[in-house]
């Protein structure tokens, strides 16, 4: 964010951010940029591909992810589970909402399949979906481990949370194929 004339406030555009970045890179060598991390490639220049920062409304989130639970945000009064994080309900707005621990459980309710990733993307192609959770919110994520094409990938498939580490922090919740139940049936 940045201040504006007149005292406004706003957030720039990714147009605004690609610009700043991109004038960053100017100058550096190929293997200063590549020996920098996670790249994307943005023209003729390669830009950092950053790990979300966490803010208040979210570290409870992402504290919870780097101990392995997905965690969500009910509102106190209606029972609406929810996800983005906020702090407040987006049913009835009420402030008194509470973090607790998802399941982990969750269907796949849609999905696309990216088959011109980042060249520097450790799976291609791959998947983004949108999973359904147990508890009722929706999330756009991934789907790992499993082959990224439409026979495998079916809608309404069980799916279980697993996390991807990127960086010391930050642990990101992506998808993969739920273990199959098993029954016993007792003679």
């Amino acid at each position: 964010m940045d201040q504006r004339p007149g005292g406004k406030i706003s957030t720039p555009s990714r147009a605004e951010i690609l610009r700043y970045s991109a004038a960053q890179c100017a100058g550096q060598s190929a293997e200063k940029r590549i020996a920098d991390g996670n790249r994307r490639q943005s023209g003729n220049c390669i830009v950092t591909k950053r790990p979300p920062t966490p803010t208040p409304e979210t570290q409870p989130y992402w504290d919870g992810a780097k101990v392995g639970e997905l965690r969500l945000q009910r509102c106190a009064d209606c029972g609406d589970a929810y996800s983005p994080p906020r702090p407040f309900c987006p049913a009835c707005h009420s402030r008194d909402v509470r973090w607790f621990k998802a399941s982990g459980r969750a269907t796949l309710y849609s999905y696309v399949i990216n088959h011109r990733p980042r060249a520097d993307w450790p799976r291609q192609p791959h998947s983004i979906a949108i999973v359904e959770l147990a508890e009722g919110p929706r999330l756009v994520s991934n789907i790992v481990g499993i082959p990224q094409t439409p026979a495998d990938l079916k809608i309404d498939m069980p799916l279980q949370v697993v996390f991807e580490k990127l960086s010391d922090d930050i642990y990101l919740p992506v998808f993969a194929p739920a273990a199959p139940s098993v029954t016993v049936d007792n003679p």
